[in-house]
């Protein structure tokens, strides 16, 4: 039987990453063992096909017992691999949390698979600019035990080129994310009747950003004067956070938003707050219009033909609305003119709707042709 090893920050409470995971292994065919190593815990919530069954261990440990053990862990699940896929999200930074220590989980993976000339695969992943030598130094030799990369966004294409050098650009190819391999088949109880028309807000934590132009609380701002116009039009407001850990929680930019509301209007915003990746999936199926920051509440709003108006602070957001619904429907926060360009889009997207592309399946089925092609080479 054929082995996988799918790697990544699964189970850290980040909602991306778990519906990347969740693509994943609904498009992996029947006969696969599956193993899934994360950087983040062992907590996996998304949905596992029937019949799958999945070992899951730590990269990641806290003492220095618990760090052995990780390290037995990988070595064992490693060495019976026959292909590492990388997944997971954003898996290459350093200018948060740790530093150039947030690539020492991905470098021991590539250790051990270069040890045991196993097949390693980046796949959908996104890379951010890289601040330090080490952490450049650390991910070319990544790059250069790969045998193919996959990255998702066209930045993230850049960096990838700059960081690996010529040599390894033959190994660089464009992919649509991960999360586009996901079915979504919404059941009859995800249909209430009679529900008040909903607008999620999907903001992140941005006091960690230098994005230049870009002010928090300017941004908070014109959020909290906006959403008065939704309220008056007979909408319910949800504040959904994608992540809820470590220095990138959203709760705390939606306690910040929640705080700048006048009294008599907190009664119609519902601050959402410990709750599944399998309730958060059905808060965004089940809304109107989704207003966000995070690129994979997009793609679900996409998927399930929903409003969407996306508040552009990175390059995949901004990719992606620019393909998916056009200029209309995208923020970009990065320019000068963001503050005029939001006031404008938020009163419009109260009355209309900004996407200008129809929804389709075509990404989905690319998506599950792209991911069929890359196993027929590995397996």
């Amino acid at each position: 039987m054929k082995s996988i090893v799918l790697v990544g920050y699964y189970g850290a409470g980040n909602f991306g990453d778990e519906l990347m995971l969740e693509g994943v292994l609904h498009a992996l065919p029947s006969g696969i063992e599956v193993s899934i190593l994360s950087f983040g815990g062992t907590a996996i919530e998304c949905s596992v096909p029937p019949g799958m069954h999945i070992e899951k261990r730590t990269i990641r440990g806290g003492g220095l017992k618990s760090k052995i053990n990780a390290l037995s862990d990988l070595v064992q699940v490693v060495r019976r691999a026959d292909v590492i896929l990388f997944g997971g999200g954003t898996i290459f930074f350093d200018k948060v949390d740790r530093g150039y220590k947030n690539l020492f989980g991905p470098l021991k993976v590539a250790f051990a698979a270069q040890f045991f000339r196993r097949r390693l695969v980046i796949y959908g992943c996104g890379i951010e600019e890289l601040s330090s030598w080490v952490s450049r130094s650390i991910a070319r030799y990544i790059f250069y035990t790969c045998f193919s990369i996959y990255l998702r966004d066209h930045k993230s294409i850049d960096w990838a080129c700059q960081i690996g050098g010529r040599l390894q650009q033959r190994k660089i190819k464009s992919v649509f994310d991960p999360a586009w391999l996901v079915s979504f088949v919404p059941h009859e109880t995800m249909l209430p009747s009679n529900k008040k028309p909903t607008v999620v807000f999907c903001l992140m934590e941005t006091s960690f950003r230098k994005t230049g132009v870009f002010v928090e609380s300017n941004f908070l701002d014109i959020l909290s004067e906006s959403i008065v116009t939704f309220i008056d039009a007979g909408y319910a407001i949800l504040l959904l956070p994608m992540q809820e850990s470590g220095l990138r929680d959203d709760n705390r930019t939606h306690q910040l938003f929640y705080d700048r509301l006048p009294g008599q209007q907190k009664k119609n915003v519902l601050l959402v707050k410990d709750v599944t990746y399998e309730q958060k999936k059905k808060f965004l199926w089940l809304s109107d219009k989704i207003i966000s920051m995070r690129y994979h509440p997009l793609v679900v709003g996409h998927l399930a033909g929903k409003d969407c108006l996306a508040l552009s602070i990175s390059g995949k957001s901004k990719q992606f609305a620019m393909h998916m619904f056009g200029p209309a429907s995208l923020v970009n926060l990065t320019r000068k003119d963001w503050e005029k360009d939001l006031k404008k889009k938020m009163l419009q997207f109260t009355t209309t709707s900004l996407n200008l592309r129809p929804v389709e399946a075509g990404e989905h089925l690319i998506a599950r042709k792209q991911f069929s092609g890359m196993l027929a080479t590995l397996l």
